[in-house]
């Protein structure tokens, strides 16, 4: 008969468990970040910036969350905010983040600014236009996230993902019988 008190409690299956769930988490959070369109918690979308206009509130390769549960009768001038406005006049809408200048409630329009500037931007938006408003930052991982996104990057973040589960295995092997001294 086993003595109950000699007996150590079992802690495997909750780390197994442990384990699991935090791999878990941490692939969402990972594929949400690296999959351009997927947002993260259903409501915060998010955007790589690409140019200095928001400089120094926002930097060139930070990543911006964007509540996309904001309405123009919410926004106030001042509030940074994220939305489509063709920039390069050719055809193409781009996501723009920049302050809001001026609200025309009546018109349910809005005109923008970037940070260093008064002049406002030489468009009129209105709430079609309107991806949301800026919510928080992460400094400085977006050109990690536009590398991962690109061809070379995916291939190697694949490569390096094949090579520390070889690595991983190799190293937490079970030594067979022959190795084992006797």
């Amino acid at each position: 008969m086993k003595d109950s008190k000699n007996r150590k409690p079992s802690y495997a299956p909750f780390l197994k468990a442990l384990s699991t769930a935090s791999t878990l988490i941490f692939l969402y959070i990972a594929l949400s970040l690296l999959i351009p369109g997927v947002s993260l918690f259903g409501r915060y979308q998010h955007y790589v910036i690409l140019t200095g206009s928001m400089r120094p509130t926002i930097e060139v390769g930070d990543v911006v969350f964007i509540n996309n549960q904001t309405s123009l009768s919410e926004m106030e001038d001042g509030d940074i905010v994220a939305f489509y406005a063709d920039v390069t006049n050719d055809g193409q809408d781009d996501v723009v983040v920049h302050y809001v200048h001026t609200i025309d409630r009546d018109a349910k329009t809005f005109t923008t600014r970037p940070e260093n500037t008064m002049t406002p931007d030489p468009w009129t938006l209105s709430q079609n236009d309107l991806i949301g408003s800026y919510a928080f930052r992460i400094p400085r991982i977006g050109r990690f996230m536009l590398f991962a996104q690109s061809a070379l990057g995916r291939i190697v973040i694949v490569v390096n993902i094949v090579l520390l589960y070889i690595i991983y295995q190799l190293w937490n092997k079970e030594p067979s019988k022959k190795d084992e001294p006797t």
